[in-house]
């Protein structure tokens, strides 16, 4: 609901596919098959950045402030605007704001709680802390005891740090994110610096 997309460019002929998307707010996710006719491109363009890909499975988030999230569940994303390049591989993420570079890509996290301290500049969700930014996007009325749910980056010393907290009618609760598989020993793994309990 509340997403914006217009089909710019649609044409293809002999194993060429060229598609060209405009997202001016909402989320949208992608499933492009591998592309391999010469000149075949499937692109995703948002007011902080373009998504160009050749056969993977993607997410893009356009907030109203014009901030632009690009997530990968597999394959691989180029993310670029006039002022930088990041290529975002399975599991990874990056965030644009118009007229500045998009993040380095890092790894992402969803949570989803209660949300139980939304003073100064770091906020829990049901146990999970995060940080807050100057950039990040927050729903109006946000209250503690009030299930939201939370998208952002784990940065590569460990921080996490929101780039949209929102409500939702849904009451679940559950932390994902993805990382690097660091330590396997016994029933204590680690990815990406926190450690896991595996029984």
């Amino acid at each position: 609901s509340q997403t914006e997309l217009v089909i710019r460019h649609l044409a293809g002929s002999e194993g060429i596919l060229q598609v060209e998307l405009a997202q001016t707010q909402g989320q949208t996710s992608h499933q492009v098959i591998p592309l391999t006719g010469f000149g075949s491109f499937f692109r995703v363009t948002t007011p902080a950045g373009q998504a160009s890909v050749h056969g993977t499975r993607f997410a893009v988030l356009v907030m109203q402030n014009g901030q632009a999230l690009f997530s990968v569940n597999s394959g691989e994303v180029r993310v670029q605007n006039k002022n930088a390049q990041v290529t975002l591989l399975a599991g990874q993420t990056t965030a644009a704001e118009p007229g500045q570079p998009p993040a380095d890509p890092a790894y992402q996290f969803n949570a989803q709680g209660s949300l139980l301290d939304n003073e100064g500049s770091t906020w829990a969700v049901s146990g999970a802390t995060f940080d807050i930014s100057e950039w990040t996007y927050l729903d109006r009325d946000l209250q503690v005891g009030q299930v939201v749910v939370v998208s952002g980056r784990i940065l590569a010393d460990g921080q996490r740090v929101a780039d949209r907290v929102a409500h939702t009618d849904d009451l679940n609760q559950a932390t994902i994110f993805t990382g690097t598989l660091e330590t396997m020993q016994g029933e204590t793994w680690q990815v990406s610096g926190i450690p896991l309990s595996v029984t």
